[in-house]
């Protein structure tokens, strides 16, 4: 397998390709945006560098719905059909004040997934809704061997939920997932495991701004027509939480574990680590060939080796959130068990913020590697995965 970071800027575009030797490829996506200039980054052709062919993306995550992180999706759909779509389920009124924040602000693919997601991807798509909940460590499924073993390789995926119920996923249609449930590729023996992360003071501001503006009707914030109608105050709403210093509400991003589906201690996986390749030089880390994709979520508030510690020793890779923002880092997860970690950073050059200075610093002092890509192709990120 090939997990590559792409050169796009100021934006995240990260994807999987698994290849068997007859033939059979499996692949998701990361995120798919940028803000940096078309002038120096194609959306068109940075895809076609990603995949040289036309087949099928498996899978779409999608962390939140930012420009930066969804600009360049109606590109990838030009190109490939997209057979699965996971995206963090928001509440009502969050969704309507996003729509509302990004009709003033340009976003139009950010609008159309809080909208309706299968007009955007079509019938032959599945979407998949993860919801929301705490800090709380993923459980792995207790019939998880079991499902695995008696799964047919030939089937793409498997959503398994913590307590091993299975769930379908069908095509034209959404479904509904708890955080920590396993998507699971028998192929390959290998997994993802989303977690939306629960910010609950900022749902209670927004719930408080929204009850203090009684020419809201809070009962009509799921209709279209309402929210274009009500947009100056939803966008009042949107500002207001800013500069309460509730943060952005679409800073709540949708982490994802890649990796096998159990520590190694005492088990026999079929993957053997992983080789990174990336600017002339390689790197060979063994058996933690999981990667935790972050998004632009905030590590002072989403304690990620707790929410995967159960997997953590297969962790070696974990993409610093928000550009490497300041505000949105915490050095917490180095360090764990004495290990290196590589910490891909997406970032436009010549960025006096992203990333911070002292994010770099945290992450150098605690024996790890910061590794930015921006809109050079040179700086593309790519991480080679054997898998038997």
């Amino acid at each position: 397998m090939t997990r590559t970071f792409h050169p796009v800027g100021q934006g995240a575009f990260y994807s999987e390709q698994f290849r068997s030797e007859n033939g059979d490829d499996f692949r998701i996506v990361y995120d798919c945006g940028t803000k940096t200039s078309q002038g120096k980054v194609h959306p068109v052709k940075v895809i076609q560098d990603a995949f040289k062919d036309s087949k099928p993306i498996d899978i779409l995550f999608i962390s939140h719905f930012d420009k930066d992180h969804v600009s360049m999706i109606s590109e990838l759909l030009s190109q490939h059909a997209i057979l699965c779509v996971v995206l963090p389920l928001l509440p009502v009124e969050e969704k309507a004040v996003l729509r509302a924040y990004y009709s003033e602000v340009g976003n139009d693919i950010g609008r159309a997934l809080l909208a309706d997601p299968i007009r955007l991807f079509g019938k032959k798509t599945a979407i998949v809704y993860v919801e929301s909940t705490a800090n709380e460590p993923v459980e792995l499924p207790p019939n998880h061997a079991e499902v695995s073993r008696n799964s047919p390789r030939d089937s793409n995926v498997i959503i398994i939920k913590p307590n091993g119920e299975r769930v379908d996923a069908e095509l034209g249609n959404s479904v509904n997932i708890p955080s920590g449930a396993q998507i699971f590729v028998p192929r390959y023996s290998w997994c993802y495991i989303p977690h939306n992360h629960e910010y609950r003071k900022r749902h209670e501001a927004l719930a408080n701004e929204l009850n203090k503006r009684t020419n809201i009707d809070q009962t009509r914030l799921g209709e279209a027509s309402y929210i274009g109608e009500k947009s100056k105050e939803l966008n009042e709403v949107y500002r207001s939480l800013r500069t309460a210093g509730c943060g952005d509400i679409n800073e709540n991003s949708m982490l994802v574990y890649s990796g096998p589906s159990r520590c190694p201690l005492g088990i026999t996986h079929g993957w053997r680590g992983l080789i990174l390749d990336s600017r002339k030089f390689n790197c060979w880390f063994g058996d933690r060939s999981a990667c935790i994709y972050s998004g632009d979520s905030d590590f002072k508030k989403v304690k990620i080796h707790e929410v995967y510690k159960r997997l953590w020793k297969n962790v070696g890779t974990v993409q610093i959130p928000h550009h490497g923002s300041e505000g949105s880092f915490s050095a917490g997860f180095l360090g764990k068990g004495g290990s290196v970690y590589i910490c891909p950073i997406s970032a436009r050059r010549h960025n006096k913020h992203h990333p911070a200075p002292c994010v770099l610093k945290e992450i150098l002092i605690r024996h790890s590697l910061p590794l930015i890509v921006n809109e050079c192709p040179c700086s593309k990120l790519s991480q080679h995965i054997l898998v038997s």
